[in-house]
């Protein structure tokens, strides 16, 4: 896929008009029509970083942006496995995140980073006795 075919497909799925879209990027009109328009053999490194940044969610591969090569999204890379992994650590973050505070969070992390002992304890005595898990952290 050529530049001008990649930069389309990107602005496709965010559902943007070009004018929309270059002020999503903060780039003057007259840019994204003359890459889209195939006036650009290279796609422009400060463009692709932009897609980046404004477009997290999306996950794009930058190397897949400027070159073409490898998938457009970091997530098509990921096994089946590997993204059941992923989800999964998601919803345990997800949930951590809303029912505890920064500190005990904090605590959570280093446990999970130091001992891996202590971790396995942790989550098992989690999964039957949240407030006892987060007494113990409090007092360690």
């Amino acid at each position: 896929m050529n530049t001008a075919k990649r930069l389309k497909y990107i602005r496709s799925r965010t559902g943007l008009s070009q004018k929309e879209f270059a002020a999503l990027l903060e780039e003057k009109l007259s840019r994204i029509n003359s890459i889209e328009s195939g006036k650009q053999a290279k796609f422009p490194y400060d463009i692709a970083e932009k897609i980046l940044n404004k477009l997290k969610d999306e996950n794009y591969n930058f190397k897949w942006i400027t070159t073409g090569e490898g998938n457009p999204s970091l997530n098509q890379i990921l096994s089946p496995e590997e993204k059941e992994h992923l989800e999964r650590a998601e919803k345990i973050i997800d949930k951590l995140f809303h029912n505890i505070t920064d500190a005990e969070f904090d605590l959570v992390a280093e446990c999970l980073i130091a001992n891996k002992e202590i971790t396995i304890l942790l989550l098992k005595k989690l999964k039957s006795d949240e407030n006892a898990v987060k007494k113990f952290l409090l007092e360690s």
